[in-house]
């Protein structure tokens, strides 16, 4: 693991009342040892004086038994958390095969925590720490995977960073029930999900029934495994069929349709390959049954919740192996969307009991059993939503009480989040919950009064609602509170997909914000153009910028787009925008004096205005006075 450098270091555990507990900190040949005793409640406490970077360092603990943690380094820590784009693995991102090309900094580690919700702050998280290496990489936070690796090879230190992200959650959930009461009335909301949890069980019951006959009336039914009794499971006979590269998804090679297909690779085995053996192959979209030379070794059939999340790590009985010739065939029933192997060609391979491996990544042969239309895309909008006493992770306080109290204590040098998606409907309350969030971290986890540094993404492009703007916004006056920074990715994103995939650009741009605000490296701009002052001369508007060395339109075209004119009644008209002499000049399209103007303040706003940096200009909405 990875212990945060130049900052006093807490250890904590439990035991045995009145239990002497001795923690012997042994680095390079020099202990430093530490004392304490198991109080009434059976809590011992162990506060080490600040330690600077290095490592590895072993750190005994003896009390009636002994532990010993072993490639211990001390560095920079950091907590990644928010929704599913800061959950989104490097796997699920652009870039796959490089960025684990990439992962073989020793000194980079990650830790992550395993999605709880609880109602009462719980004493521990359920998590390990790990290598960051190309066989753990793959599921690790494609954002804090980025931003670890620059700041591991900037600083020249260890680096942890510690996920904890659940996808679709509100701010809300994540605030501790101290802070969010001060802006929410918890009285009120707890009680209102009392009262629905009251009907809990017949609540879930008729939701299953309610999402049973969506999936039978939109979905297409595996009803039955053909391939199976036509025997495309065996070794023999074998197969005349045309080859796919896995890993991959069929969609993407001229076959536009759900549906199964089945996949199948032939594996020569050593001898002494006769024991038990592992079949990896990453996660499958969406449903599989796996055979080894006919013998079924596990399976995710239609009806498994969130299959598609589900790595297949099957074991395979060494009676169904042999040596040499062995045979692997995969049935994958896709009912929307894409079908296939979702992850990159390393997850996929065999294992013997000694940790000798087999690749799998390659050409395997294909059948298709059952073709069927793709599902169109407005079948979501039919999708029965859950209710909210069913989604524990949106309840207030709930993942802060699951995820975030048990880590208090262990000393971090910042935060890094993204989030929001799931609060664009409340956008007039989300400058004072985030702000509420942020504070509240801060505080917890700072020591001498000082405001942990909190920097965050603002939202992408997506084309939803009509609301993103706002919700933007909200995240820029969130600026105000000491020691924050924000990263804009409107460039980046993805107006067709709430999750764009260019994360490494997103980790990137985080990095910056760190190691200028919090290092005093000196990166160049961390931060877009921000306008800064306008002049309103007639029929134009003439808008200055700060972070504006180098100001230009990323296309080099003459106009700068995203730029609207509010009238009198506050509706928005499209404007003609140019780049003069480090200014941007706006044509006010109407005779009557301007309410106000915005740049980039739509959902998927088009947008090109840029710095030297090529870091983006950040969206705004100015009302002027009126006369």
């Amino acid at each position: 693991m990875v212990l945060q450098r130049d900052k006093p270091l807490e250890f904590w555990g439990t035991g045995r009342t009145g239990e002497a507990v001795t923690l012997t900190w042994r680095s390079s040949g020099v202990d430093l040892v530490a004392e304490t005793q198991v109080d009434a409640r059976g809590v011992w406490r162990l506060d080490v004086a600040a330690q600077a970077a290095g490592g590895p360092h072993e750190l005994v603990f003896q009390a009636s038994e002994r532990v010993t943690l072993r490639d211990v380094w001390v560095g920079e820590v950091w907590l990644a958390s928010g929704q599913s784009n800061m959950e989104w693995t490097v796997a699920q991102s652009d870039f796959v095969e490089e960025e684990l090309a990439l992962a073989t900094e020793p000194k980079l580690r990650w830790l992550y925590v395993e999605r709880r919700t609880a109602a009462e702050s719980v004493p521990e998280a359920h998590c390990r720490w790990q290598l960051v290496t190309p066989d753990t990489a793959w599921r690790m936070t494609a954002i804090g995977y980025a931003y670890g690796r620059q700041l591991c090879a900037t600083l020249g230190v260890a680096v942890g960073i510690i996920d904890a992200s659940w996808g679709g959650t509100p701010v809300e959930a994540w605030v501790s029930p101290g802070f969010l009461g001060q802006v929410m009335d918890l009285t009120k909301e707890f009680g209102a999900w009392q009262a629905e949890a009251q009907e809990l069980d017949a609540v879930r019951a008729a939701h299953a029934q309610t999402l049973s006959a969506w999936e039978k009336q939109y979905l297409v039914q595996d009803d039955s495994n053909r391939g199976e009794a036509e025997g495309w499971h065996q070794a023999e006979p074998p197969w005349d069929a045309p080859t796919l590269n896995v890993p991959t998804i069929w969609q993407r090679h001229g076959m536009p349709f759900n549906g199964a297909v089945w996949f199948r690779r032939e594996v020569e085995l050593p001898a002494d390959w006769t024991g038990e053996t592992t079949l990896q192959l990453g996660r499958i979209d969406d449903f599989d049954h796996t055979y080894v030379n006919g013998v079924l070794v596990g399976a995710y059939p239609q009806g498994t919740p969130l299959s598609c999340e589900i790595v297949r790590r099957y074991t395979v009985p060494g009676h169904a192996l042999r040596p040499g010739r062995n045979v692997i065939a995969v049935r994958i029933f896709d009912h929307v969307g894409e079908g296939g192997f979702l992850d990159p060609a390393g997850v996929l391979f065999l294992e013997d009991e000694s940790g000798a491996r087999i690749g799998l990544a390659g050409a395997w042969q294909y059948r298709i059993e059952r073709e069927v239309p793709l599902a169109p895309p407005g079948i979501w909008a039919h999708f029965p939503r859950a209710p909210r006493v069913l989604q524990p992770h949106y309840r207030p306080t709930a993942l802060f009480l699951g995820m975030i109290a048990p880590l208090l204590g262990f000393q971090l040098r910042g935060f890094i989040w993204y989030q929001g998606e799931s609060n664009v409907a409340e956008h007039e309350q989300y400058l004072q919950r985030f702000s509420t969030l942020i504070r509240d971290w801060q505080t917890r986890f700072g020591r001498y009064d000082e405001a942990v540094p909190f920097y965050f993404v603002q939202l992408a492009s997506f084309e939803e609602s009509g609301k993103w703007a706002y919700l933007r916004e909200a995240q820029a006056q969130a600026l105000q509170l000491p020691n924050t920074g924000m990263v804009c990715t409107l460039d980046i994103g993805n107006p067709r997909d709430i999750h764009p995939r260019n994360k490494r650009e997103v980790g990137r741009r985080l990095a910056l914000v760190a190691l200028s605000k919090t290092y005093a490296v000196d990166v160049g701009a961390v931060r877009g153009p921000v306008a800064s002052a306008y002049q309103l001369s007639g029929s134009e508007i003439r808008v200055d910028y700060a972070e504006a060395a180098g100001l230009a339109t990323a296309d080099g075209a003459s106009q700068v787009l995203g730029f609207e004119v509010l009238d009198a009644e506050g509706q928005p008209h499209a404007a003609v925008a140019r780049l003069e002499s480090n200014r941007v000049h706006v044509q006010v399209p109407f005779a009557a004096p301007p309410r106000g103007l915005l740049y980039a303040f739509r959902d998927a706003p088009p947008v090109n205005l840029t710095n030297s940096a090529g870091l983006p200009a950040e969206p705004f909405r100015w009302l002027f006075p009126t006369p």
